[in-house]
């Protein structure tokens, strides 16, 4: 029996034992709420729904509903207004924006310019985790209550893709509080209500929001870690829209009345994290060992049912400015992997540590699995770690997992150059393994303007990545697959979260 089939034997058999059980499961609820909201399953518990404290996936999932920002990106992908108007460049290193009249936070509060500023320098407070993204940020000048400018220390060409990647516009009274993540306030379609940790967050319609009307009375956030789960949660009509699932359930889905999938490519990447502070991943010839020994091809086909595309790039398949060059580069090929192992020192292999989430992304533990099997192939002896998602962060942020990490990062920029800045550049945040001479690329790349310029450079540089400073294990792009209750009108886009304007109930 193929892993695909007997994946779906399992998953048929798991759905008829938790219909019933899925009501009086920790975490789950009836779909449809009293005032005809709706129910929304997220994959992984969250530590905070403040940003500038906890920028994750989930997150995001939930506090792209609350906060709105400046701009944002539409299903296209393309940059366009929310807050702000219009804007325009009024020298190389001043942005000015036109803001939105008119518009009030949840708790009554004016949004102005004010609110613009506060907002952007509390970014940039030593305990925020989106500080990369403003420190290019010399100044924020208010001309008057609908206009500011931001000032930047140099040219900056991704000053509005940072702007509408990670400011969320929060107000001055409320965000200064210390509890504001657990008490957030914005000027989204939605207004949080309650967060039970663990379990919940309910959010309502806010009936004063300055777009299109909200069509959805209420949304509460479901955390359920178990795959199984949410897919019984889902068949029952005890959820509306569940995120991360797996590809063998698309056909249970879809041979199903009352629910769909939503399978959009994304802009999220998986790929082994390696930390080459550690003695064994220190020498860039083991480093591409690793990926010569990982059947990609077998991964995406076998073990995602081809729901994935494989990547052996820094730039996520979707964005502009992926070339698939690098595609084939580092194919399957063990005689060749051995073969560096033993010139950097390791004939016979070595032990090392593999952290991994267990169900919040679509078959991590199997993909932790494969790769277990592929690197033993080769004498490297991997031992498994499943942590949770929060824990995952975590140790990302301390750099404290002391070996590989399987993890997906997001090109929240739609850049291509996200992750080079992000996880390559010195000056960036994810940074575990550093090459002066890439770094002095990047710093050349970061200040050109020109669309195909700074685009050619970036090939180039992620070119240079991939074969000399190989940072990670490349594995492959996401494809999104959402499980949608088919009273929900909403579809789904390639980015980051479950955006809920404009949905409505049908």
């Amino acid at each position: 029996m193929s892993i695909r089939r007997h994946a779906l034997t399992m998953t048929l058999g798991v759905i008829a034992a938790l219909s019933l059980a899925a009501g009086s499961a920790p975490g789950a609820t009836t779909g449809e709420a009293a005032d005809g909201g709706i129910t929304v399953v997220l994959s992984s518990d969250i530590t905070s729904l403040d940003q500038a404290r906890d920028e994750t996936l989930i997150t995001r999932n939930i506090d792209g509903n609350i906060y709105d920002r400046l701009i944002g990106y539409s299903p296209r992908l393309t940059l366009t207004p929310m807050l702000a108007t219009s804007w325009k460049q009024v020298n190389p290193t001043t942005w000015r924006f036109n803001l939105r009249k008119n518009v009030k936070f949840h708790d009554g509060e004016p949004f102005d310019a004010n609110a613009v500023k506060f907002s952007l320098l509390r970014t940039q407070a030593p305990k925020s985790v989106v500080g990369y993204a403003t420190s290019n940020v010399a100044r924020v000048n208010v001309r008057d209550r609908y206009t500011v400018d931001i000032v930047t220390k140099r040219p900056d060409p991704m000053l509005l893709k940072n702007v509408a990647a990670y400011l969320d516009i929060v107000p001055p009274k409320a965000g200064a509080k210390a509890d504001f993540g657990s008490h957030p306030v914005g000027t989204g379609p939605y207004v949080f209500d309650r967060w039970v940790k663990g379990q919940e967050v309910a959010l309502h319609a806010n009936p004063s929001y300055w777009g299109q009307k909200v069509g959805i009375p209420s949304v509460t956030y479901k955390f359920i870690p178990a795959p199984a789960t949410r897919l019984s949660a889902l068949i029952s009509g005890q959820a509306d829209l569940v995120m991360n699932l797996s590809p063998e359930d698309i056909s249970v889905i879809n041979g199903r009345d009352n629910v769909r999938t939503e399978v959009v490519p994304s802009v999220n990447k998986m790929l082994v994290i390696l930390d080459s502070s550690v003695k064994q991943l220190s020498d860039p010839r083991v480093r591409q060992a690793l990926n010569y020994a990982v059947d990609k091809n077998a991964l995406v086909k076998n073990v995602l049912g081809g729901d994935a595309t494989k990547s052996t790039s820094t730039m996520v398949t979707v964005v502009p400015g992926y070339s698939g060059k690098l595609a084939n580069y580092y194919d399957q090929n063990i005689a060749k992997a051995k073969q560096l192992l033993s010139q950097a020192g390791y004939p016979n292999g070595f032990s090392i540590t593999l952290s991994h989430t267990d169900g919040v992304f679509p078959k991590d533990s199997e993909v932790a699995q494969t790769l277990q099997a592929n690197l033993g192939a080769i004498g490297v002896r991997v031992k498994l770690q499943a942590v949770t998602y929060p824990n995952m962060a975590s140790m990302l942020d301390k750099k404290s997992f002391g070996g590989m990490a399987l993890m997906r990062y997001g090109d929240v920029w739609v850049d291509p150059s996200s992750l080079l800045t992000y996880a390559i550049w010195s000056k960036g945040t994810a940074v575990f393994t550093h090459d002066p001479s890439v770094d002095a690329m990047i710093n050349k790349a970061v200040t050109v303007f020109n669309p195909q310029q700074r685009t050619k450079l970036y090939q180039q540089i992620d070119a240079t990545v991939a074969k000399k400073m190989v940072p990670w294990v490349y594995l492959f792009d996401f494809k999104n697959i959402y499980g949608v209750s088919d009273r929900l009108a909403w579809k789904a886009t390639p980015y980051v979260f479950m955006d809920l304007r404009g949905a409505r109930l049908s």
